[in-house]
């Protein structure tokens, strides 16, 4: 998995590290978790919609999916 290729759209780099099970090459995953530090750091009225470097990679992580809407909570696909 890791050496699968980075899941961040449009990068052609090598995964190196994951980031809530997503393959992302190193550059990435620092974007991802700095990002992810001042969402959590900062103020309690930090919105989920301005995490934009996480949200790009959210429809790959299962537990985003269901935040999303995107799956029900009994792991059916919503519209489906």
């Amino acid at each position: 998995m890791i050496d699968d290729g980075c899941k961040y759209p449009g990068c052609p780099k090598r995964a190196r590290k994951t980031w809530a099970l997503v393959p992302l090459c190193d550059d990435h995953h620092e974007v991802i978790r700095a990002e992810t530090q001042r969402y959590y750091n900062g103020s309690v009225n930090a919105k989920y919609n301005l995490r934009l470097e996480y949200l790009k990679i959210a429809k790959l992580i299962p537990w985003s999916r269901l935040k999303m809407g995107e799956v029900l909570p009994d792991g059916s696909l919503r519209g489906h």
